[in-house]
């Protein structure tokens, strides 16, 4: 306390605090009175100097950096059959923590209590720890990564925080994360609409895929079931409105491949004169995501009428310039 009365033989205990933002050195006087049948006297006046320090630590590695690299070969074989309608992700077997080494070193004066702030997904050990002067304690971190629930490559960059006990200060260690998936982007990316063909008339358009990813991606296509204007599923196997080519293959990071996407307006169940056709075009990415395309086109016959089916000129002079009109009416 600021101020007691102490009764004879009694002994009182005072705690002086002194706190500051900032390193520094500091020193003042502490007075100290007492007052006696209403006098007052000076019982002692020391000098109080001290120093405050800036807790100062180091690390082995300043930067920590965690890196996934998913298998995709078994990916494969765990979830390879599982159906394209049903959310696929990676396997939780897979998905396994990824520990690494870390020292810290007290290169302060006087000892360090530490307590440490993981972020999601991360632990520390120990967690908490008191440090001598030029001593070094060995730190474990872990990161888990089997929250992941898609194939999307990603990386993030976070910081374990250290607190110091009865001091301001903290140190922020960076971590850096990477989950790396074979990735792919396409170009169109989520639809090819064809238009209206004539009735039996093929077209094709080109498709692009891009690696992504800094691993090498093996993909193979998938074209669910085809439907036509009256929302029933084609027979595929007696005719395919919708191919695609090549059907498999690899790309290496960096790299893209062009592949085709064909229509055939075959004659469908046409309605206001045109055939609808729709499916869905499914990149399967071996170890990595799956990717879908929308695939629409429209068949159409040809009808018209000419206003006359011959035109006679009849009998003219040679330099004479004739002319005659007629008209086509498109009715499709």
């Amino acid at each position: 306390p600021d101020q007691i009365t102490i009764n004879k033989g009694e002994i009182a205990h005072f705690e002086l605090t002194i706190e500051s933002p900032i390193a520094e050195t500091f020193s003042f006087n502490l007075l100290c009175h007492c007052i006696l049948n209403r006098q007052r006297s000076e019982v002692f006046n020391p000098q109080v100097i001290g120093t405050f320090i800036k807790p100062l630590i180091e690390f082995q590695l300043k930067n920590m950096t965690f890196k996934y690299v998913h298998d995709v070969l078994r990916e494969e074989e765990i979830s390879g059959n599982i159906s394209s309608s049903s959310f696929v992700s990676p396997s939780k077997s897979l998905l396994m923590p990824i520990i690494q080494q870390n020292q810290i070193k007290n290169l302060s004066l006087l000892p360090l209590t530490i307590s440490t702030v993981c972020p999601n997904h991360f632990s520390i050990s120990p967690s908490e720890f008191t440090i001598q002067p030029q001593e070094t304690e060995f730190l474990e971190v872990t990161f888990d990564p089997s929250y992941k629930t898609t194939f999307a490559s990603e990386t993030f960059d976070t910081h374990i925080r250290f607190n110091f006990q009865d001091s301001p200060h903290f140190y922020n260690l960076k971590i850096h994360s990477e989950f790396v998936f074979p990735n792919l982007s396409f170009e169109p990316s989520t639809s090819i609409d064809f238009g209206i063909l004539m009735t039996n008339a093929e077209d094709s358009r080109q498709i692009r895929a891009i690696n992504t990813s800094p691993v090498s991606a093996s993909f193979y296509w998938e074209l669910l079931p085809q439907k036509d204007s009256s929302e029933n599923g084609l027979n595929s196997d007696e005719i395919r409105i919708f191919d695609i080519y090549p059907i498999r293959g690899n790309v290496d990071p960096g790299e893209s491949i062009e592949m085709h996407v064909s229509f055939f307006a075959s004659e469908g169940n046409k309605v206001n004169g045109s055939a609808h056709f729709s499916s869905v075009a499914i990149c399967h990415v071996i170890g990595g995501p799956e990717y879908a395309i929308n695939l629409t086109g429209q068949s159409a016959s040809i009808h018209y009428s000419l206003s006359t089916k011959s035109i006679d000129f009849g009998q003219a002079d040679y330099s004479s310039h004739l002319h005659e009109t007629f008209s086509l009416d498109n009715k499709s």
